[in-house]
């Protein structure tokens, strides 16, 4: 992903809720009530990270909160890419957790830089540059916190595919293997985690040829469903 289709998200995303009057939800999050309507509440800035031309960028976004006439409370409606209660943009990261399963002497470390031919660095903050004595960088402890927050993820997986299958009846989805080198866990617990993560990247890999796509799974994948 680069900087420019960042910018282009976020000012879609933007325009988007500045004259939005129904909220993307039908069910109040908060509570049991599904009132129909709810009311809107507040454009709230929040700053997130975006991986984008090999560098972290600290940008500002705005989310739109909802009031639900039930319960009084109110809840924060994200966008696709973004899931509730991330720092990071989604596909970007979620793509290093793929690299990190589907490669067998990728650890997160390595998973964690950036390639370009021969060369491997670090993914800096871009607004340390300047700072040569105390660059931040992307750190592989997020993608090992990902890795598990995909991998818990399982009746969201089964009702993606069942999403997806429904459109492709005759896709070798279900059938692929999800094996995961053995040098990547030391328990029965961490193999399923990321056996499921290597789903969630075949899902995509097969699927993913477009925007409208990416937009699909992602939801699927970051953002509560049930």
């Amino acid at each position: 992903m680069n900087l420019k289709n960042v910018h282009r998200l976020l000012l879609e995303h933007r325009a988007k809720i500045k004259s939005k009057i129904e909220a993307d939800v039908k069910k109040c999050p908060k509570c049991p009530a599904t009132p129909g309507m709810f009311k809107r509440h507040e454009m709230k800035a929040r700053k997130i990270r975006a991986i984008a031309d090999g560098l972290v960028y600290i940008l500002l976004m705005y989310l739109l909160r909802w009031k639900c006439p039930i319960c009084n409370r109110s809840f924060t409606e994200y966008p696709w890419f973004l899931g509730p209660h991330k720092r990071y943009m989604s596909l970007p990261v979620v793509e290093k957790v793929f690299q990190y399963v589907n490669e067998e002497k990728t650890d997160y470390r390595r998973a964690a830089i950036e390639q370009s031919g021969e060369e491997k660095k670090p993914i800096w903050y871009e607004q340390d540059l300047d700072k040569p004595d105390d660059v931040r960088a992307f750190a592989h402890t997020t993608i090992y916190r990902w890795t598990g927050y995909l991998g818990s993820r399982e009746k969201e997986l089964a009702a993606l595919t069942k999403n997806l299958m429904g459109k492709n009846p005759y896709s070798e989805l279900p059938y692929l293997p999800a094996k995961v080198s053995p040098r990547k866990y030391h328990s029965e617990k961490r193999k399923k985690l990321l056996e499921l993560c290597k789903r969630w990247g075949q899902a995509f890999s097969l699927f993913c040829s477009d925007c409208k796509e990416k937009n699909i799974i992602l939801r699927f994948a970051t953002h509560k469903l049930f």
